[in-house]
């Protein structure tokens, strides 16, 4: 938190790579950093996408997922995401997940086999960052999780397809019953 704005994000290394745990730790800095750098002087709806093009180029082994929000006083956020850990916005009533998955859903069996694939990542090539933008209302927030949770929430099947992948039900269900922030986060675990 800083003068002016929040900055969330999750940066979760791909399993398996080499220097992944660096590869976090190099975006997360880096992202940070071009954040407090630029904040004053770059438009804030353009702000994420340079700041992941700067992470991309210094992430040089290993790889990693990249979601970020960044929240300003007015209460708009911008976010940016690249992976498969996503952003949600809630609200009193709801929970809307505002990245899309970009894994194969066409069916059951074709999105299982493939949930822990990242079509793409940071020290790789980027053919499209997920952006967007809202604004945020008394009593909403946002908030970034990571596959590792997201997998175990409710996946929606209808006639052999994936029709849902956000884990809504699941995520409305415990916000609800949590009372407060601590209690979400110990109940997500």
């Amino acid at each position: 938190i800083k003068e002016g704005y929040a900055l969330l994000g999750v940066f979760d290394g791909l399993s398996g790579e080499a220097n992944a745990s660096m590869a976090s730790e190099t975006a997360l800095k880096e992202i940070a950093d071009y954040v407090d750098r630029n904040f004053k002087t770059k438009k804030p709806d353009k702000i994420l996408e340079y700041a992941i093009e700067a992470a991309n180029f210094k992430v040089m082994l290993g790889g990693t997922t990249a979601s970020v929000v960044l929240v300003l006083e007015d209460g708009s956020y911008f976010y940016a995401n690249i992976g498969d850990s996503h952003i949600y916005k809630s609200s009193s009533s709801s929970v809307e997940r505002l990245t899309k998955d970009d894994r194969d859903t066409s069916s059951a069996s074709t999105y299982f086999a493939n949930r822990y694939v990242v079509s793409q990542c940071l020290g790789g090539i980027i053919k499209d960052v997920d952006q967007g933008s809202g604004k945020l209302n008394k009593g909403d927030a946002v908030f970034v999780i990571s596959d590792g949770v997201i997998d175990n929430l409710f996946i929606r099947i209808e006639e052999g397809r994936v029709t849902d992948t956000s884990g809504k039900m699941d995520l409305e269900e415990i916000i609800s019953k949590a009372k407060g922030p601590k209690e979400f986060i110990e109940m997500l675990a």
